[in-house]
């Protein structure tokens, strides 16, 4: 069922595939689609509106030839990237075309030459043969004078022995045919001339006459053919004596033992309308006799003199060849160049041919083991970057080699390396982080989440840590709705250590200023600071030390009594004037020295008195010029929001330094406190 299922999907999947790629969505397959529908439409009214045709064939193929073209450079391009993605089918690419392309092109060319040596030197051959054989023919005539000379008598002419001998002794003239004429009537003949026709008018004009002739003989197709022929005068008798050899069958047979080549012949007038072949082509057979080499094909004709029998014109036959260069070869080599070593320089040639060869393969070796070499260290580089990018970081590259490659995997595995203890630092960070997260929000618990508002007084504070715990804290302390103590710290140093310290001193301070036994004292707040130093001084290490605000608000009496221990002065403005009181009396910060003590001061606050307690982190901010808030711009922006709520107030005085420290990184924590007497 599963399978099913998942067939369908894949079927699915296909043929949504193969519709998004038919879908039109592109001008190269709207020109195809177009070009494809006037096609159909052109062959739809190809029988009725002939006109119709004339304008739709003519769009239609330019667009589908566009078509064809950029679908055939796109299948290109893609099978390019897919076969040569591989830096290894690249390298060999390249070696192909760097090694292998300048062979293919020097082996081409030597092929070229030799086809062409050997054609010419064929040809040149078969052209001599049939120069030799026509003297050869040419000579017969003499041969029948002088035989003639030597047994005839006034009465008797052996024609027939004298004839039947000559033949006899040539029996390499295949199909030799002799016949002989007085006063220009035949008086014999050899077959197949043995009822020799007249001699043609044009022959008897020029008397002596030698050459390859053509004919048509008894009807019989055209042919081409040895004729040599002369005049004699023996004891008062013309006598003409003319010699008839064919280039049929058995002469071509004869070339082709004698040199290794197949010919064909064909005569012409040549105007290349109309060409009459007198010799057929080699036939499958005649082929297949060639050796183990093959046969070798002239493109070019050979051209030879030849003239009509019957008109005595003269013209041009071609000759055709097919050659075997190792019967070529054997005929062109001499006896002399056999006897003087030509065998051994030919094997000397082949056996350095041959190691040439061997050379290459060779070089063609090595060259793939370099490339092999490069492309294992490529691959290898890969895997090593996949196994990093998938999180594997412990991935190493085999170091093979001692050379640029092997010192690039060294590389590699020392930055996996490197990768592997940053990743480690990372996790090791984002468990601190998120530990220091944790710790931050139970640090954010240890702050108030909204402050009191008892009686008379309006309050509001703000906490903002420079890094992700904080070493300021603000605190409110009700005592039974009669009075309300408000507390702000700074502990000296950052980060976690401060935090705690902060929260061993909170936890320290509420219970202390809870006890029964100093909420009625009159020195109530220097003896708690007293017990906060002390407390300091023998829980913390000697340089940590803290800066502490603490004041009580009386609601029956509207007082408000402070000890500073080394805290910045808070800023008291009264309703009405622009006098700022700084409430700095206390002493240095709390943690330094055991025995120093803390003086208390008092100071009534009337309604519409405010006063504002904050951390240096307010004053102490920069901006991108190195320049700090300062107390100057914090008391403006109290001054011009007196008359706010103390909330909007505390907002104007973050969002001011905020403004002010714009681009510039904060390296303190921030904690302020605005009250007001209602």
């Amino acid at each position: 069922m599963n399978g099913e299922i998942f067939k369908n999907i894949r079927s699915s999947r296909i043929i949504r595939r193969v519709l998004k790629w038919l879908t039109p969505d592109t001008w190269m397959k709207r020109c195809a689609y177009a070009g494809l529908i006037m096609t159909v439409a052109s062959l739809l009214v190809l029988d009725s509106w002939q006109g119709v045709i004339s304008w739709l064939v003519v769009p239609a193929i330019v667009l589908l030839t566009a078509s064809i073209f950029y679908y055939a450079w796109k299948t290109f391009s893609w099978l390019r990237n897919r076969l040569l993605w591989k830096v290894r089918n690249r390298i060999l690419v390249s070696f192909i075309f760097v090694g292998l392309a300048p062979l293919c092109i020097a082996s081409l060319v030597s092929l070229l030459i030799g086809w062409l040596w050997i054609g010419t030197l064929g040809t040149n051959l078969v052209a001599r043969h049939i120069e030799e054989t026509a003297n050869r023919v040419d000579h017969l005539s003499l041969e029948i004078q002088l035989a003639l000379v030597n047994t005839a008598t006034d009465d008797n002419l052996p024609f027939a022995r004298i004839v039947d001998e000559i033949v006899r002794d040539n029996p390499d003239l295949s199909g030799l045919s002799i016949s002989i004429f007085e006063d220009g009537r035949p008086v014999h003949g050899t077959p197949p001339f043995d009822t020799p026709g007249p001699l043609p008018d044009w022959l008897s004009r020029e008397g002596h006459f030698a050459n390859v002739v053509y004919d048509s003989l008894s009807d019989a197709p055209s042919t081409l053919s040895f004729r040599a022929g002369d005049a004699i005068e023996f004891r008062g008798r013309n006598l003409y004596v003319l010699a008839y050899m064919p280039l049929g069958e058995a002469y071509r047979t004869k070339i082709w033992e004698d040199f290794g080549a197949q010919v064909s012949f064909r005569a012409g007038p040549f105007d290349f309308e109309e060409v009459t072949f007198y010799e057929p082509p080699p036939s499958e057979v005649e082929r297949g006799r060639l050796p183990l080499c093959g046969e070798l094909h002239v493109p070019w004709p050979a051209y030879f003199a030849v003239k009509s029998w019957n008109e005595g014109a003269n013209n041009m036959a071609m000759l055709g060849l097919d050659l075997d260069p190792i019967h070529i070869f054997e005929a062109t080599v001499s006896a002399d160049m056999l006897l003087s070593g030509f065998p051994q320089l030919f094997y000397i040639v082949i056996t350095l041919c041959m190691i040439f060869v061997c050379f290459e393969l060779v070089s063609f070796m090595i060259g793939l083991l370099v490339s092999r070499r490069i492309t294992t260290a490529v691959r290898g580089l890969y895997e090593g970057t996949e196994a990093i990018r998938s999180g594997r970081t412990n991935f190493r590259v085999e170091e093979k080699t001692r050379d640029q490659l092997g010192e690039l995997s060294r590389s590699f595995n020392t930055m996996a390396q490197s990768i592997q203890v940053l990743m480690n630092e990372e996790r090791e960070k984002e468990r601190i982080e998120t530990e220091l997260s944790m710790a931050r929000d139970v640090q954010a618990r240890f702050i108030p989440g909204a402050p009191p508002q008892p009686g008379p007084l309006e309050l509001a504070g703000a906490w903002i840590p420079a890094r992700t715990v904080s070493g300021d804290y603000y605190d409110f302390i009700q005592h039974q709705n009669r009075m309300l103590d408000i507390v702000v710290g700074d502990i000296s140093g950052k980060g976690i250590s401060a935090a705690l310290t902060m929260a061993g001193l909170q936890a320290s301070l509420r219970s202390q200023a809870l006890d029964p036994a100093l909420e009625g004292s009159p020195d109530r707040l220097s003896r708690l600071m007293d017990r906060l130093n002390a407390y300091l001084c023998h829980s913390t290490a000697p340089e940590r030390f803290a800066t502490l605000f603490i004041c009580t608000f009386h609601m029956e009496t509207s007082r408000l009594n402070y000890c500073c221990a080394g805290h910045n002065p808070p800023l008291l403005l009264r309703e009405g004037s622009d006098e700022v009181t700084l409430l700095e009396r206390g002493g240095c910060p709390i943690g330094l020295f055991p025995e120093v003590e803390f003086e208390e001061g008092s100071v009534r606050v009337d309604p519409g008195d405010l006063f504002a307690v904050y951390t240096d982190g307010i004053t102490d901010a920069l901006n991108t010029k190195d320049e700090d808030f300062g107390e100057a711009r914090l008391l403006q922006v109290i001054s011009q929001n007196r008359d706010r709520p103390s909330e909007d107030i505390l907002d104007r005085i973050l969002a001011s330094v905020h403004d002010f420290s714009l681009g510039a990184e904060q390296f303190d924590d921030q904690t302020a406190v605005v009250g007001r007497v209602r």
